[in-house]
């Protein structure tokens, strides 16, 4: 499934298909998928939420993911017990939380779903791995950008 996978979140990104993508996500959680599923899917909303001259459209990818619920589905899987055990996949929710939090209201919604406890725990279970601590403190301080609740919070942490 997960070449298959990539193939499919592939064509999500080149038409621009947020809703697929959660779709496709929302599926995935519901039974036991292969990892590299997931991670293909988390690296799909990456890839459309990155602002690049290819991209210029990345606001309102952000904006529409979350419309979708994206977030809480994202803390779900970051969670799980599966992809938590995955530096690949920690990373990649971390990248994708960073851009998706570049949104203001996305930020306010990620902090009161606890995102600064679940990233902060991330990066000491994979304390070993420089890729989860660059993109989990790169996540930390968009989430933290002109957010007092949220800088609070990694403060008490």
């Amino acid at each position: 499934m997960s070449l298959d996978s990539r193939h499919i979140f592939q064509q999500c990104i080149e038409q621009e298909d947020c809703t697929s993508i959660v779709n496709h996500l929302k599926r995935l959680s519901g039974g036991a998928a292969d990892l590299h599923c997931y991670h293909n899917g988390i690296l799909a909303i990456v890839e459309l939420t990155t602002a690049t001259k290819k991209n210029e459209r990345a606001s309102e990818h952000r904006i529409h993911f979350a419309i979708l619920d994206v977030l809480p589905l994202l803390l779900q899987l970051s969670v799980d017990c599966e992809c938590r055990r995955s530096s690949s996949i920690v990373a990649a929710l971390c990248v994708a939380l960073h851009q998706l939090s570049i949104d203001q209201s996305n930020q306010h919604t990620l902090g009161t779903l606890g995102v600064v406890e679940i990233i902060l725990d991330r990066i000491i279970e994979h304390q070993d791995n420089k890729s989860v601590i660059f993109s989990g403190l790169a996540a930390l301080a968009q989430l933290s950008h002109d957010n007092m609740d949220i800088q609070s919070k990694i403060g008490a942490s």
